[in-house]
């Protein structure tokens, strides 16, 4: 069991266990890459390397009597593993993939069909976002080609190639701004739509691995291969502090739904951990030991709810939502 976290009037708090996608896809281990809340916050989904996706009702898994909750609905259109998921800002029935089988989907819930739209690439798709008002999805390939896609049509609204590897992409709240964190050290800014380079911050000694926006301040947070974490300023570009917790390079860096909280996972050397902490502070508030791997985490857009996957001791891929 996890131990507790204790913030801001928060009461102890929990884990469960959620347990669908496939221990293994018949060759090697099934590994779930990636998890992310509904803009609503009712549903988590999860992509995995067995080709599916996994979608689970948020207020179901709270009314569970178990630590483990197996309840979901699988999507499995696509051949390859699904690498990233990302959840429509505007409406919480509809989501996009990215895949390791050269296509990219969007997928309605309401929908008998449920997949709605296949987006051909020319290489194996390893990110993918949704700009601010869901009208517009980006789609970063194996190439380092970045596909801007309108999401309701799959028409082909511009590429462009990055030298340097891509680690993350993503808009800024207002949708005026495009980032993109490098294998340098650095984060692109670009203007919106145009993508017209507005300046680039040398953000960490070696690359720069995540970004994450707070959307109730104007800050945001570069996660480093330097196994440090900076926050700045949205407006003039300026670091406000740096979080420096974490003792491994941090994979995945998120601010909880109040902005008062940034949770960064990393992988250490014979175990991996989330470092929760505070934002004005910078201090660490709370660590969670994870299991053997970290892949990715996401807060539950309006309460203190924390879901995030990887890898537990016995090897066995492992999702979990910490905080009922």
């Amino acid at each position: 069991m996890t131990s507790h976290i204790k913030h801001g009037g928060l009461e102890s708090r929990s884990t469960v266990r959620l347990d669908g996608h496939h221990r293994s896809d018949g060759h090697r281990r099934t590994s779930i890459n990636d998890v992310a809340f509904s803009c609503d916050g009712y549903y988590i989904g999860s992509a995995a390397s067995d080709q599916t996706l996994r979608i689970w009702d948020v207020y179901q898994i709270s009314n569970s009597t178990t630590r483990a909750f197996s309840s979901s609905k699988e999507l499995s259109k696509h051949t390859g593993a699904v690498n990233k998921i990302a959840w429509d800002p505007v409406n919480p029935k509809i989501l996009a993939s990215a895949s390791a089988d050269k296509t990219a989907r969007i997928w309605d819930l309401r929908s008998k069909k449920t997949d709605v739209l296949e987006i051909k690439t020319r290489a194996e798709n390893y990110i993918i976002a949704f700009s601010p008002d869901g009208k517009h999805i980006c789609v970063r390939d194996k190439s380092d080609t970045l596909h801007f896609i309108d999401p309701r049509s799959g028409d082909n609204q511009g590429q462009i190639k990055v030298v340097e590897n891509v680690k993350d992409m993503k808009w800024s709240p207002s949708g005026d701004s495009f980032l993109i964190a490098t294998s340098d050290g650095s984060v692109s800014v670009n203007s919106w739509p145009s993508l017209k380079l507005q300046r680039k911050i040398q953000a960490h000694q070696s690359g720069c691995t995540c970004i994450d926006f707070d959307k109730r301040s104007s800050r945001f947070a570069i996660g480093g291969g330097d196994a440090i974490v900076t926050l700045w300023d949205v407006d003039e570009y300026y670091c406000i502090r740096s979080l420096e917790s974490c003792e491994f390079p941090v994979r995945c860096t998120v601010f909880s739904h109040d902005g008062l909280l940034l949770a960064s996972g990393y992988d250490g050397v014979d175990e991996s951990f989330i470092d929760i902490a505070g934002t004005d502070t910078g201090k660490l508030v709370h660590k969670l030991q994870v299991g053997l791997a970290f892949n990715s985490l996401a807060w539950h857009p309006s309460k203190m709810l924390l879901a995030y996957c990887g890898e537990d001791f016995n090897e066995e891929p492992t999702l979990s939502v910490f905080g009922f």
